[in-house]
């Protein structure tokens, strides 16, 4: 990563990136707070991960499963869903009239397109071109009917990935649904969940159940009570975030405050600032919703401690993914460290320390 002269040894001139670089890694692997540090780092990087998942993706299709798992959980259900693979026969079958099961790729792309309607990320013709040139690797010219739920998928998966990497400043719920989804999501909430499989067909059936079951409304009912020590009958969002953020966390799913908060905002459409009782539940329901679609595909339980030392490894990994493709990187981390060890770093005596044992050893 720092021969940057191509020659094999390390040179007095890249001996400091060098020495900061292991520091920084160091740091990272072993000590609580380089973990938070890499958790930050690696946060602040979407754009870098969404062009390394392309790139996966591009230089080989096959490695598909790595990259379906960092993907929203709603999308890759949906991907590897039975109903999406029968979709993906059925269009084949209708335009396979001799029945020899196979086919140009360009009378499959309408299919494709098709299915992908549901989502802002649509697949337009020329990205069906594109994406089935990669995943053709050996130019073989035809699609056979076994391996086009395959191809449909590495082809939704790509549009996505371009799609998020394009719209970084939407989150993800409006990537996956699109803001008049989103709209339409609400206003369903407040009269149920009746209307909730239509817009987001792939949500879990517990848990379609579960937000509308009595029970739920009986325990969003207790949580506000428990809460409106006034008996006004209205809650500030921030009162509520705590007990939603809690029912996120029993779910398993991923949900910061931040993002809670914002989805409050939205819900809000009165402006008002407050909650009523009567909105709680429907509120509950949506921010639960839209935790599920916020979540990824492996996302697990952070006090599984085996699970979670995983995740770790993985984290550092991806990091030093970063460091690899960009050495220049190590300088995006480095004002994350806690104030002593960015010091430490940045110093004059760090410097002159490594000027003083490069040569030593020289």
């Amino acid at each position: 990563v720092f021969d940057i002269h191509g020659n094999g040894v390390i040179m007095h001139d890249e001996f400091i990136e060098f020495a900061q670089f292991l520091t920084v890694m160091n740091f990272l692997a072993n000590s609580e707070e380089g973990q938070e540090v890499r958790q930050r780092a690696l946060l602040e990087t979407p754009s870098m991960k969404l062009a390394r998942f392309i790139d996966i993706l591009q230089k080989d299709p096959s490695r598909e499963g790595e990259v379906l798992h960092h993907l929203p959980q709603a999308l890759a259900r949906e991907l590897t869903s039975e109903t999406f693979a029968q979709a993906c026969l059925g269009g084949f079958a209708d335009l396979d009239k001799d029945c020899n099961n196979v086919l140009d790729p360009v009378e499959l792309h309408p299919i494709i397109c098709h299915l992908s309607k549901a989502h802002p990320f649509q697949v337009m013709a020329a990205q069906c071109v594109q994406f089935t040139a990669m995943f053709d690797k050996d130019r073989i010219g035809v699609i056979r009917k076994a391996e086009f739920p395959r191809l449909a998928r590495y082809i939704t998966m790509m549009a996505y990935l371009h799609y998020a990497k394009d719209h970084e400043d939407m989150l993800v719920q409006e990537v996956l649904l699109g803001k008049e989804q989103l709209q339409h999501m609400m206003e369903a909430m407040r009269t149920g969940v009746d209307q909730l499989h239509d817009i987001v067909p792939y949500l879990p059936e517990d848990l379609l159940a579960e937000l509308g079951s009595p029970e739920f409304e009986a325990h969003c009912a207790k949580d506000f009570a428990d809460l409106d020590k006034d008996k006004s009958g209205v809650l500030e969002p921030k009162e509520l975030i705590p007990v939603i953020l809690h029912l996120s966390s029993a779910h398993h799913y991923a949900l910061t405050e931040e993002h809670c908060k914002h989805f409050v905002e939205i819900f809000d459409t009165a402006q008002n600032s407050v909650i009523t009782r009567d909105e709680f539940a429907s509120l509950t329901r949506f921010i639960l919703v839209m935790a599920f679609l916020e979540t990824r595909d492996d996302f697990t339980d952070p006090m599984d401690e085996e699970v979670f030392a995983v995740e770790n490894q993985r984290a550092v990994e991806e990091l030093i993914h970063l460091l690899e493709e960009d050495r220049k990187a190590v300088h995006k981390v480095i004002p994350l460290l806690p104030q002593d060890v960015y010091s430490e770093l940045t110093s004059d005596r760090f410097v002159i320390s490594c000027h003083s044992q490069f040569e030593k050893l020289d």
